[in-house]
């Protein structure tokens, strides 16, 4: 589809996607609502395609049903059945729609989602329609009121195999950008505003290192910020250490690969703060001026929303609760993926006061408190699950030159690079790539795994083979902590590192990392069986 994915977003435990389409051309046969047989126009469609094909499909396998014009009453509604196509040069006897481009959110038409949105077992896609319109104004955005158009979109290339996959499709617009938004607005947001803590927190007992995962980090902050963490010490404040921390490595999927994660697809951001009963939604401002950013965050912040500001550059992310100034000015806390001592040392009551931080942002998260809460047992087997589809399937944008991707062949690109060096006889070797930081990555990803695990065991029972998997990891560890440091040591350091040669080094850290791919095989048997015992329980 000639469509581009902007985010995910959710309702109802349903998830939706924005995707931004350009100007389409419909090809197909288009008739009044209410002066004409559908079927009708439907037959008469299917017999002018197989007479006279549509020329240059874009999606051959694909076509449409477009309700035109149900959302205005100045203007007569027409049903159309449809192709798209790259030209408009078609036999004569087709009708020609071209359809505006714009942001567009569309929902998978299946009896999950019927059940979820709409309470029954199945729904024609139309039914859609709807819970589109719900789904857009609770994320911040309304149907556009300036493309009366709704698509049913079928794959009828799967007919004969049901169910078929489809679509609908609504136009979508954000709502700050409509004029029932602007005139609501005319009140003024006050010059300064904070959101307070709801909860107090202890000062920070965790281990201290490693903690160089932003996300995971700032997710854990949310966690004490809404005063979630049900731990309490004997002055009733909420226990700050590294477990939360830990969980989140997981669920974000920071934990399956290195240097890389798959947060923002599959419900993920949703579990890691559903956890909590916080509900997020995601806004792609890359293309934002700052001064829109500036606004954003501002009615969020005065709504009593807090917000994770993600720079496009690598630099400080943010979680926002308050600001001065009129949004020039933000109360916040930093993280920055790398930085152990910003990423544990956050404090809600010394918070920073930064200015001008709207500028270059790539995306927001805004929080709203009191949402559903996702349950730990279903998240944590939905989490093993996913752990288990990236260490077994290579991530699909793996970047083995710089090592970010899953799956076990990453330890085969790692080896590949350690022997290119050996034959080079390369001199560049302490806190290189990929010696430094690669190897912390793998021991820290290792760590949430095996700390996740633990809270897997005090949530569905000490399985044998759970058991067995957390000593896997803890073997893991080992080798990357304790074998690794041969390689790690300083050359000004114990003389009998000191002695050994670079290549001699990368021998060393070659013969670890072949014992962690030969460890992760037994991880992969070992993780699909207790997800097998979880899934039937």
């Amino acid at each position: 589809m000639i469509e581009k994915l902007t985010q995910a977003i959710y309702y109802k435990g349903a998830e939706f996607e924005l995707v931004r389409r350009p100007d389409v051309i419909w090809v197909g046969c288009v008739d009044y609502a209410d002066k004409s047989d559908i079927g009708a126009t439907l037959k008469r469609f299917q017999g002018l395609v197989e007479s006279a094909p549509i020329k240059e499909k874009i999606n051959p396998d694909w076509s449409a049903a477009l309700s035109i014009n149900y959302t205005r009453d100045d203007k007569p509604c027409g049903i159309m059945f449809a192709n798209e196509s790259y030209t408009d040069e078609q036999d004569k006897r087709y009708d020609i729609f071209t359809q505006p481009g714009g942001l567009w959110l569309r929902v998978k038409g299946d009896n999950k989602n019927a059940k979820a949105l709409l309470d029954k077992d199945k729904a024609d896609l139309y039914e859609f329609f709807g819970a589109l319109r719900n789904a857009a104004k609770a994320n911040g955005y309304i149907q556009n009121p300036d493309v009366p158009v709704e698509v049913e979109y079928h794959c009828h290339a799967e007919y004969n195999t049901p169910p078929h996959s489809c679509f609908a499709y609504i136009p979508v617009t954000e709502y700050a950008d409509t004029p029932e938004c602007a005139k609501e607005n005319n009140m003024q947001y006050p010059a300064q505003y904070r959101i307070k803590p709801k909860g107090k927190t202890a000062v920070y007992t965790g281990a201290g290192w490693p903690h160089s995962n932003a996300y995971p980090a700032v997710f854990a902050a949310v966690c004490l910020f809404y005063g979630k963490e049900t731990r309490l010490n004997e002055k009733g404040e909420q226990f700050n250490d590294d477990l939360q921390y830990r969980i989140q490595g997981a669920l974000s999927t920071e934990a399956y690969g290195i240097q890389y994660s798959n947060l923002f697809e599959d419900g993920h951001l949703q579990n890691c703060l559903g956890l909590y009963g916080i509900k997020p939604q995601v806004v792609d401002c890359s293309e934002w001026e700052e001064r829109r950013v500036c606004e954003f965050v501002r009615a969020a912040v005065a709504g009593n929303k807090t917000v994770i500001i993600e720079p496009k550059a690598y630099a400080d992310m943010h979680f926002v609760f308050g600001y001065a100034d009129d949004g020039q000015t933000l109360f916040c806390c930093p993280f920055l993926d790398g930085d152990d001592n910003k990423n544990r040392s956050f404090d809600f009551r010394n918070y920073k006061k930064r200015k001008n931080r709207c500028a270059d942002v790539r995306r927001l998260i805004i929080l709203e408190d009191g949402g559903e809460y996702v349950q730990a047992r279903e998240v944590y087997i939905q989490s093993l699950k996913h752990a288990l589809d990236m260490m077994t399937v290579p991530s699909p944008s793996m970047d083995f030159t710089r090592l970010k991707g899953a799956g076990t062949g990453i330890y085969d690109a790692w080896i590949a690079l350690l022997q290119e060096a050996n034959a080079e006889n390369s001199d560049v070797y302490y806190m290189q790539f990929p010696v430094f930081p690669q190897f912390i990555i793998l021991y820290e990803n290792r760590l949430h795994f095996r700390e996740f695990l633990k809270e897997c065991a005090k949530t569905y029972g000490e399985l044998p083979d759970l058991m067995t998997l957390i000593e896997k990891s803890e073997e893991t560890l080992r080798l990357v902590f304790e074998k690794a440091e041969l390689g790690f040591h300083r050359e000004d350091g114990d003389p009998i590192y000191s002695a050994l040669t670079h290549n001699r080094r990368r021998d060393l850290l070659i013969g670890v990392l072949e014992k962690c791919r030969t460890i992760d095989t037994e991880i992969i048997a070992l993780l699909e069986r207790v997800c097998g015992v979880i899934r039937h329980d």
